[in-house]
């Protein structure tokens, strides 16, 4: 049997987008607990968080480079979505995902 290429289709929740800056100190907004997952992408090189607030040992990312991450809906509280800057500061942009 051939591997799966584990496709999923992702539809943008409207409505739940954002733009948030960050610096050197982290820049963070929230996207509904119903949202499986969240399409982001930062203006300058940063680091992310998808749970939490990010600090500068998370997922790094390059500039304009969007990324889709699974969030944890077992909570049922919003998700909090949030960037530090690498070098300089920048903005993210995010918008909530259903699966």
């Amino acid at each position: 049997m051939a591997a799966s290429l584990g496709l999923v289709i992702r539809r943008p929740i409207y409505g739940t987008g954002s733009k948030t800056s960050y610096t050197g100190t982290a820049g963070s907004t929230t996207v509904p607990s119903y949202a499986g997952s969240v399409l982001m992408w930062c203006s300058t090189a940063a680091f992310i968080r998808v749970g939490g607030v990010a600090t500068a040992t998370d997922l790094p990312i390059p500039a304009n480079a969007p990324i889709i991450i699974p969030t944890d809906r077992t909570t049922g509280a919003p998700i909090t979505v949030s960037a530090i800057q690498d070098a300089s500061g920048g903005s993210m942009y995010c918008i909530a995902m259903a699966d």
